[in-house]
């Protein structure tokens, strides 16, 4: 695939497709933007039940607001990891409200 267009249209069928999926996981799942330094994009009805945030509060925040000083410093670790390399996470994180 050269065409630019096509890729960014694909790379944009994909995200949705991600999303799409992520709303029917029992798992709290958010989806961030790597490329907007991992600002979220999503989160499913699991995430909203197991926080207490709503979408509209995260949507653009960085995932950092999840993380406070009770989290574990081996999930911030595992977390940092996978994003450097692109990856999925599955960690635990405690905000600081909670």
């Amino acid at each position: 695939m050269t065409d630019p267009a096509q890729f960014a249209l694909q790379g944009q069928r994909l995200r949705d497709e991600l999303i799409r999926s992520s709303r029917h996981s029992p798992l709290a799942t958010i989806v961030t933007d790597a490329r907007a330094e991992n600002a979220i994009i999503a989160v499913n009805d699991a995430f909203e039940r197991l926080s207490g945030y709503a979408e509209s509060d995260v949507i653009g925040q960085n995932c950092r607001l999840l993380s406070g000083a009770a989290t574990c410093p081996t999930s911030r670790a595992m977390m940092r990891q996978a994003i450097e390399k692109g990856r999925p996470a599955f960690v635990t994180l405690r905000p600081v409200d909670n």
